[in-house]
C-alpha cells in the first residue's frame, strides 16, 4: 500500500471513534485532497477538517501542503 492509502486507512479508522456513523465516506482525490462526505456532523469539528454544512450531506475537503503523503492528525472535537 502506498503512503496515501495508508493515511486514508489511518483517518478512516479514527473517524468512527470520534463521530460514529455520521461520516458517509472518505477518499483521496488525485490532486492530494482528502474528501469527506459527512451525512451529519456537529457544529464543532476537529482541527484540519472544515465542515461546510454540518446539517446536510455535504462534500468537505482538506487540502494538505504535503499532498497525499500527509497523514492527518485528528484532535478531539472542538
Amino acid at each position: 500500500m502506498d503512503s496515501s492509502g495508508q493515511a486514508l486507512v489511518n483517518l478512516s479508522d479514527r473517524v468512527p471513534e470520534l463521530y460514529g456513523s455520521r461520516v458517509a465516506s472518505i477518499s483521496w482525490s488525485p490532486d492530494g485532497t482528502l474528501m469527506v462526505i459527512a451525512a451529519s456532523l456537529p457544529e464543532s469539528y476537529w482541527d484540519g477538517i472544515h465542515v461546510l454544512n454540518p446539517l446536510t450531506l455535504e462534500l468537505t475537503t482538506i487540502t494538505t501542503e504535503q499532498g497525499s503523503n500527509f497523514t492527518p492528525t485528528l484532535g478531539p472535537p472542538r
